[in-house]
């Protein structure tokens, strides 16, 4: 990637996966302009308390291509993550048969313990899928955290959700909003970090 920081062809066959606690309180932290004396109004902080569900996201250079939110107080282990992955392989047949049916699709995914489990591992060989190393502790270089999920951020800064299915609806319409092209840079970025991470 390096050696070829503009290769559409090798951008394409990037599909990108991670996960993303969800708050259903998210709390307008705005900055407030306070004359001398003034005492700001506070607000909760939604980082440490409140009810949440995990976002699991994977995405590629044109759309993403599967999401699925978690019921509150659940997390992802290696069984769940296999059974997402089925998932998002039968996404790519239906939606992007000429990635999936050649088997050039390169899994990046951070090194969360789900996600390099031996059993993982074995149903990432059983798809034939290529794997993109993910330096550990770099974040920077993550793209989901870089784009989608920073975005998001800003997308659900001061919304209020009842229940998972707001969540999801919520969830569904940020992802409709977004071009082509913003998939598509987000996905390119990642030779320009690369290269300002090793170099």
């Amino acid at each position: 990637m390096l050696k070829n920081p503009n290769d559409k062809r090798f951008f394409r066959r990037i599909v990108n996966g991670d996960e993303k606690w969800i708050f259903l309180n998210n709390y307008n932290h705005g900055k407030q302009w306070l004359g001398k004396g003034d005492r700001g109004i506070q607000t909760p902080k939604d980082k440490k308390l409140g009810t949440k569900v995990m976002l699991c996201v994977w995405w590629n250079y044109e759309d993403i291509v599967y999401f699925d939110l978690l019921e509150y107080g659940h997390t992802v282990n290696s069984e769940l993550y296999k059974e997402q992955l089925t998932k998002v392989h039968e996404k790519l047949q239906s939606r992007f048969q000429s990635l999936a049916n050649r088997k050039r699709v390169i899994l990046q995914h951070d090194n969360a313990r789900p996600h390099v489990s031996k059993t993982t591992t074995q149903k990432i060989n059983e798809l034939e899928w290529e794997l993109l190393p993910h330096p550990p502790y770099s974040p920077d270089i993550a793209q989901s955290d870089y784009h989608i999920f920073l975005s998001i951020e800003h997308f659900f800064h001061g919304k209020k959700f009842n229940n998972v299915e707001d969540v999801k609806n919520a969830c569904t319409e940020f992802f409709a909003s977004k071009s082509k092209d913003w998939y598509r840079g987000g996905i390119k970025q990642l030779a320009k970090r690369w290269e300002q991470t090793i170099y």
